[in-house]
């Protein structure tokens, strides 16, 4: 049986040393996000990443990966203010989509655009610290609806990956996710849909 290991701050090194040993290992993993639980493995690992498609049974469509505001600014040349706007919005748990000219594998990036979010919660923040940036994909078998009760996870994937965080059931809307391009286009209206459009009807207006 796999091991779930749950979330306690007052153990925090035991949580974070074991999921760190996990992925350094080439394992697929069960942890929380900013919105959901997701599926995933470091952004380098090709052999884990494929093993997600297996699991979920999936066609080759890329991942969105997680990493901190500094990784994410190192991939295209922007302004400061869009800077402060990725800042503004990432705090609202959005996904980004842009292109950038450095090239990653398939399994995040399709004609040279990839979708990103910021790491935000203390989880991810330390994790990403330790590992770099990690793939993140629904937890749910392609086709069916994601699971938010953490004994379903338990029950379905279980065998199928190396390690589940437990942060208890999480019940979200997905994130919203936020294009890039010449024009600002929200791809996909998710959680914080009202405060993400209030910035960007701000920014708009500067």
């Amino acid at each position: 049986m796999v091991k779930v290991v749950r979330i306690d701050n007052t153990k925090k090194n035991i949580w974070l040393e074991k999921t760190e040993e996990v992925l350094k290992n080439g394992g697929v993993i069960i942890c929380p996000t900013n919105t959901l639980y997701g599926l995933g493995a470091r952004i380098c690992d090709e052999k884990a990443n494929k093993r997600i498609y297996e699991i979920k049974e999936r066609s080759q469509k890329p991942f969105l990966f997680i990493a901190n505001l500094d990784f994410i600014f190192s991939l295209k040349n922007f302004t400061d203010r869009q800077k402060n706007l990725i800042y503004k919005l990432s705090l609202l748990s959005s996904t980004f989509i842009f292109f950038t000219e450095k090239i990653f594998s398939s399994y995040v990036q399709e004609n040279g655009y990839i979708a990103v979010r910021c790491a935000n919660t203390h989880f991810l923040k330390e994790l990403v610290k330790k590992v770099g940036p990690i793939t993140s994909t629904s937890v749910n078998v392609s086709g069916r609806k994601s699971l938010f009760r953490i004994k379903d996870i338990v029950d379905v994937f279980g065998e199928k990956v190396d390690l589940i965080i437990d942060d208890g059931d999480k019940y979200s809307l997905p994130s919203t996710i936020i294009k890039l391009d010449k024009k600002i286009k929200i791809v996909r209206r998710g959680k914080n849909i009202q405060e993400i459009e209030k910035i960007l009807k701000e920014d708009l207006n500067v």
